[in-house]
């Protein structure tokens, strides 16, 4: 773009972002990620050991979020790197065992560790030259590995607390639900759907059924059946409102 059509591009190849408000579960998270994700499972649960892919010995560099922005914001503003690939990413080199280590410090815990050697484990290690980036921007990424995962361990640790937090509140607002009779899951909603009554004005039908005394009423524009979903949704807000319950 830059040769044909005089268009300015950067190009800089990152290496291993990580910090708070990025993946943190699922498979598709950095290794710094996962590995605050494992540790502040094992402190919540209080479970003392964690899985570690591959045999904890291949090595790679992480970059904190933080300096990867301040990075991008000097590339785009340096005519000299136009359209010129430059390494963006921290040249401090770390196995994937120490990384462990030190996360275990952060959360104050030691952890027995279990090696998945068959998992997915990369190349045997990796870091950032950060050489070119140095002599044109006369800087390279300035937060140390450590500050950055007791930043991202924090977020992780605060995150799955509140997940958990909300599973047990929702468990407990589940069993009285159920107590009383309303634990919607349960209810055979083919009944409900087969008593649903339609009428309305000018033949614009109205999705009409008495649960627990309480009428429900949704209007539709077409003459459908409702679905589970659409029925569930209208029960929740009515013991959210707590019309019934």
């Amino acid at each position: 773009y830059w040769r044909e059509h005089g268009l300015e591009t950067r190009v800089a190849r990152f290496h291993n972002i990580f910090g708070p408000f990025g993946t943190y579960a699922g498979g598709r998270e950095k290794a710094p990620a996962a590995i605050c994700r494992k540790v502040a499972q094992a402190v919540i649960s209080g479970e003392n050991e964690i899985e570690v892919w591959g045999d904890g010995k291949q090595t790679r560099s992480f970059m904190y979020i933080d300096d990867c922005t301040k990075g991008i914001d000097l590339i785009m503003h340096c005519e000299e790197l136009i359209a010129t690939p430059i390494n963006l990413g921290s040249s401090e080199l770390v196995s994937i065992n120490d990384l462990v280590s030190m996360i275990e410090d952060i959360a104050g815990v030691k952890l027995e560790r279990h090696y998945k050697l068959d998992a997915p484990q990369g190349v045997a290690g990796r870091n950032s030259d950060n050489t070119k980036l140095r002599e044109v921007l006369g800087w390279e990424p300035q937060i140390s590995l450590e500050d950055g995962l007791k930043r991202t361990y924090d977020w992780i640790e605060a995150q799955l607390k509140e997940k958990l937090a909300k599973e047990n509140a929702d468990a407990d607002k589940a069993a009285a639900l159920k107590e009383k009779g309303l634990l919607i899951e349960e209810w055979n909603l083919d009944d409900v759907k087969a008593d649903l009554t339609w009428c309305g004005r000018d033949g614009s039908p109205t999705k009409v059924h008495r649960i627990q005394s309480v009428v429900l009423t949704a209007t539709e524009h077409k003459s459908v059946a409702p679905t589970d979903e659409g029925i569930r949704e209208m029960i929740h807000e009515l013991i959210d409102d707590h019309t019934i319950g």
